[in-house]
This record gives structure tokens, C-alpha cells and sequence, in this order.
């Protein structure tokens, strides 16, 4: 039995996954906005690279931040 990719059932799919793929990212968001402001500050960052281990300067975390 062979689906073509417009089927409903495969459109179903793709949409489900693009629901939990727009999850995931709120989630991983929210871990970095500690407050949960909507932003994340240079200070968030920073409490999260040191957490996952990884040294980084403040001019680093700052630059991160702007971009």
C-alpha cells in the first residue's frame, strides 16, 4: 500500500510533528527564561552554559545575547 504525501493521514503527521517540534522549542525557550519574561537576558545564558558546563567570558554571553 503505497501513501502519496499529500495524504490526509501523512498531512496529520506533518502537522503533529510540527506541533511537538513548536513544543520542544517553548520548552528549551523556557529553560533559558528563567523569569519567565518572554526574553532571555545575558545573566539566563550565562546561569545555563554554566549549568551545561561550558565556560564562557562575559563578552561571549553578552554577544550571544544581542544576537
Amino acid at each position: 500500500h503505497i501513501h502519496s504525501s499529500t495524504s490526509p493521514k501523512s498531512q496529520k503527521m506533518r502537522r503533529k510533528s510540527t506541533r511537538d517540534l513548536d513544543k520542544d522549542l517553548r520548552d528549551v525557550f523556557n529553560v533559558f527564561d528563567a523569569n519567565s519574561d518572554g526574553l532571555i537576558t545575558a545573566k539566563e545564558l550565562d546561569v545555563v552554559f554554566t549549568k551545561l558546563g561550558q565556560q564562557m567570558t562575559p563578552q561571549q554571553v553578552i554577544d550571544m545575547a544581542r544576537n
